[in-house]
């Protein structure tokens, strides 16, 4: 019988860890409505960016406005209630931007990225997304 050498083991087992981790961390993602995001950032921020600071998250709700901020840079907003902080969703390519051009206002989307928190991009206020893609329900 021959033996099977330990170094091809030990590279077979790195790989099959390393593609078990890439798997996690492609589908290891928050879920949560855009009403649910605000809330818990407007009633107990130090809860919420416990829960959700600079981590990948994925919202889902309604397409409040498309609009340029400072005549530069196009944001999305997403609707939430009247008295909780808004939810800004800011565009890292032109291509999310073109494409987001296409939404309408009420219309359901999803945005998945990194949630920035209120403190990042301070001359806006509310809760900020750092895009990596847009999908529509």
């Amino acid at each position: 019988m021959k033996k099977k050498h330990p170094l091809l083991r030990f590279i077979v087992f790195v790989l099959i860890v390393a593609a078990l981790y890439f798997i996690y961390e492609k589908y290891n993602v928050l879920t949560v409505t855009a009403e649910d995001l605000a809330f818990e950032f407007t009633h107990n921020i130090e809860n919420a960016n416990d829960k959700y600071l600079n981590k990948e998250i994925k919202v889902t709700g309604e397409v409040k406005a498309l609009y340029k901020i400072m005549n530069t840079r196009q944001v999305l907003e997403l609707s939430t209630s009247k008295d909780e902080l808004p939810i800004i969703c800011f565009f890292r390519n032109k291509t999310d931007e073109y494409e987001a051009q296409k939404l309408r206002e009420n219309d359901m989307i999803s945005v998945k990225g990194i949630c920035l928190g209120t403190i990042s991009y301070s001359f806006v206020k509310g809760i900020k997304i750092d895009v990596k893609s847009i999908s529509k329900e």
